[in-house]
């Protein structure tokens, strides 16, 4: 009995590191996808032209860091008036990428259940150690769904009028 037990305790833990896992994968990959929709938005509200936007998007601004990156999107958004019809994306970016710094700069040190029944990983780095807990993941990658989605309305109106205006046909 002991043995079967043991070995049921174990086969739990597997599932829970494998659920742990993929809930970082998803964040990881959330925070991607967030990241390119960020630098198009920066870049259709700095630049003036089609080509100008792209040239933006593809060359100059991957060369800033996220959190310069958030920075001039919070300006922008700021600038604008639109943090008072998106206010929870900036926050929940910022969020998102420091949970992402953590994961991706650390060590898993421990994993265990937490009290609640929530598996959880330690991480630590040279500077500190922080718990994951599966759920944690999981909200914060949903909510910057969200925020992305909302990121996509903001590109809309950060183009320039001249790209809704533009009649010439597509070459």
């Amino acid at each position: 009995m002991d043995r079967q037990f043991r070995q049921f305790q174990l086969d739990q833990r597997a599932r829970a590191e494998q659920a742990f896992h993929k809930a970082q994968a998803e964040m990881l990959e959330v925070a991607f996808r967030a990241e390119i929709a960020i630098t198009s938005v920066v870049a259709a509200r700095l630049g003036r032209d089609t080509p100008q936007i792209i040239r933006l998007q593809d060359q100059a601004l991957p060369q800033l860091s996220i959190p310069a990156r958030l920075r001039l999107l919070r300006e922008i958004m700021d600038e604008e008036s639109w943090s008072d019809d998106f206010p929870f994306v900036v926050p929940v970016l910022e969020r998102l990428f420091a949970i992402r710094n953590t994961l991706a700069h650390s060590l898993t040190s421990s994993f265990g259940e937490q009290d609640g029944g929530d598996w959880s990983f330690t991480r630590a780095s040279t500077r500190r150690v922080e718990s994951f807990s599966i759920s944690k993941l999981t909200y914060i990658s949903r909510a910057a769904e969200r925020a992305i989605i909302s990121l996509h309305f903001i590109w809309v109106r950060s183009m320039p009028k001249s790209f809704w205006l533009d009649k010439s046909p597509a070459s």
